[in-house]
């Protein structure tokens, strides 16, 4: 599964304790050029996750470029340096490099392609941050600088959640939070949960690093600063699966650092604390409204047990091989039946079953025991190592990871970027220092050559071009939305094609080239431009349904002209596809209800509005439903 390995797993050295290495100090123009690259792959997990959780593409796309660009220095450093390394494999490097390669061969069967390469670049991003961290932050005491970072940058920002609660503000940076997150803390990030799994992470690791001697008193003092203060924006945040998560975060990092001393009070401290913190939450449930009716709601059900059913239907239909990477939102409206509601889902929210929809079996098991193997090797260093800093370090990157692994149980966690990417360091950084202190023996993952480093770095580099064309189609694209909703056009095409030049697989930009066509076409008056217009609607639309044939809002726009141009029965066929492979869309019902309604079929019209408004209700569903009764009553009098 790697092409490193762990010195506790090997033949025992001689004396009591594996051999620390020590290093000679780092040239200054060889530090100054790695630390570079630190600030580059360092910039989303510290500073990037600011930027609204680096959640949207257009706002984790560049730091995605710039740490590639990291990346690639990296792995060019003996092109430049004659006693650099090679670049060197962390614990299960193998099995993750052989997930992704699988992750490319399903691109290919994939229906929305282009989405489906987006996905696998977020996740080979992931892993190469990760071997990054690992290569890098071991020399000069860097990984303290770095951890100081981390629980620096989640401070503040857990600080801002507390202000922004305290002055009743939904606004977060320059946007307003939605009305449906009422006052819940969200610090930098638009979702709480999202937020609250941030914090979850680095409790466990401040917890750690308490009892860690070796990391020194300063970060020990940030760590105990941090612990306290991360905890109330989490309860702030009312998230259910953050909380779940972060007790077994908690959980499984005492129980760790007990197996330090040893294994009966490792037990002991993994069936004592998840009973001590049922009792506190029992007592804050007992005095705490927020808590009672987080409670109370998830007692009344909720949207994700069916949404679980559907995806279930889903992979049962394609289980080995997955439908494809990035593939679920556009899949999912196919299998859409025990949901009853009109919701956007994007995500399964329970990231295991997502996994295997999208991988399939075959992904699931390459990639969970790629990630199992190295923390059950990690952990069996606890107890054969003599550094409290090294065993402080996994005790508390397992924790991370077990609230992670908690919270992605109910939600989506692990397809946020940002907050992978603080996993991934955390990880790397973790396995840095068991290199350090002799540990763990890594192997470089390519020959010593200048050749092979230098063809190394010119692959990250070719994937931060391909980040950034991602990322500038998606700021172009998300112009052009932004410029069309204002009824600029002119502006709006301008920006669309601005993101095709830059990615012509950007099928969002045909579809919204399309919608202006349409826009334009509604109020033109002379015939044979607004032809012209009608006509390259279609084009665009058609050529977005080519890149993702799964693409709704497509073939929507296809109904739209069908029904422009007056061509009823055209526009019927594609409305009743649609409801086919959306049957819970509303919208679609609504729509279909109008088009059978302007065709004088008032009793299919009925239907379709009754259904419409047994998804959601609304007045102007009920209001169109009155006129097609009396519709229908008038016929029935008439001889």
């Amino acid at each position: 599964m790697s092409s490193g390995y762990l010195a506790a797993s090997s033949e025992p050295e001689a004396g009591p304790s594996p051999k620390r290495r020590r290093r000679s100090p780092l040239p200054r123009s060889r530090s100054i050029y790695e630390w570079a690259a630190l600030a580059l792959v360092g910039l989303c997990p510290i500073a990037g996750i600011w930027l609204y959780g680096a959640i949207p593409l257009w706002a984790y796309g560049p730091m995605m470029a710039l740490a590639f660009v990291g990346c690639a220095l990296y792995w060019a450093r003996p092109l430049f340096f004659d006693r650099a390394e090679p670049a060197q494999c962390p614990p299960a490097f193998g099995g993750l490099a052989l997930f992704l390669a699988y992750g490319a061969l399903l691109i290919l069967r994939s229906e929305a392609r282009y989405e489906a390469f987006l996905e696998m670049l977020k996740l080979a991003c992931h892993v190469f941050a990760f071997q990054f961290w690992f290569g890098l932050a071991r020399e000069q005491g860097r990984w303290r600088i770095l951890l100081a970072l981390l629980l620096l940058s989640g401070t503040l920002m857990a600080w801002y959640a507390i202000v922004q609660h305290a002055n009743g503000s939904r606004m977060v940076l320059l946007v307003e939070r939605p009305a449906q997150y009422e006052m819940r803390a969200s610090g930098a990030f638009i979702c709480p949960n999202h937020f609250a799994n941030f914090l979850a992470m680095l409790v466990p690791t401040s917890i750690a690093l308490m009892t860690a001697r070796g990391a020194g008193a300063a970060l020990r003092i940030l760590a105990v600063y941090s612990a306290v203060v991360l905890l109330p924006p989490i309860y702030l945040s009312a998230s259910r699966s953050a909380w779940i998560g972060l007790g077994a975060g908690i959980t499984v990092t005492l129980a760790l650092l007990g197996l330090r001393k040893s294994r009966s009070r490792a037990i002991v401290l993994l069936l004592v604390t998840p009973l001590a913190l049922a009792a506190v939450g029992v007592a804050v449930w007992a005095f705490s409204p927020l808590v009672q009716e987080r409670v109370a709601d998830a007692l009344r059900g909720n949207v994700r047990l069916n949404l679980w059913r559907d995806t279930w239907t889903m992979i049962r239909d394609n289980p080995w091989f997955g439908w494809g990477p990035g593939q679920y939102r556009w899949i999912y409206p196919q299998y859409w039946h025990f949901l009853k509601m009109h919701i956007d889902p994007e995500h399964a929210h329970n990231d295991y079953l997502q996994l295997v929809a999208e991988f399939g079996a075959v992904g699931a098991v390459l990639l969970l025991s790629a990630l199992a193997w190295a923390l059950i090797r990690l952990v069996a260093v606890i107890q054969n190592s003599d550094s409290e800093r090294g065993a402080a370090l996994i005790a508390g990157f397992a924790g991370a990871c077990a609230a992670s692994a908690a919270h992605a149980m109910f939600d989506y966690n692990f397809h946020l970027f940002g907050n992978v990417q603080v996993l991934a360091a955390l990880g790397g950084v973790t396995c840095a220092t068991l290199v350090g202190g002799g540990h763990l023996r890594p192997r470089p993952c390519i020959g010593s050559g200048k050749i092979s480093a230098l063809a190394a770095a010119v692959v990250m580099l070719a994937f931060a071009v391909l980040s950034a064309r991602a990322s500038a189609a998606e700021i172009f694209t998300a112009r052009g939305d932004r410029n069309r909703q204002k009824a600029r056009f002119e502006s709006a095409v301008a920006a669309y094609r601005a993101a095709l030049r830059v990615e012509p697989r950007k099928g969002a930009a045909h579809r919204g080239i399309g919608l202006v066509r349409i826009a334009q076409a509604r109020w033109n008056l002379d015939a044979e431009s607004r032809t012209r217009q009608l006509d390259e609607a279609i084009e665009r639309f058609e050529r977005a349904l080519k890149l993702n044939p799964r693409d709704l809002d497509a073939q929507f726009g296809l109904v739209r002209v069908a029904q422009m141009r007056e061509r009823a029965d055209e526009a019927l066929a594609r409305l009743r596809d649609l409801v086919r492979q959306a049957p819970y869309h509303s919208g679609y019902w609504f729509e279909l209800g109008l088009h059978l309604r302007s065709m004088r079929d008032y009793a299919g019209a009925l239907q379709a509005f009754e259904t419409a408004r047994s998804l959601e209700p609304s007045e102007r569903i009920d209001l169109n439903i009155q006129a097609v009764r009396r519709r229908l009553a008038e016929s029935q009098k008439s001889p």
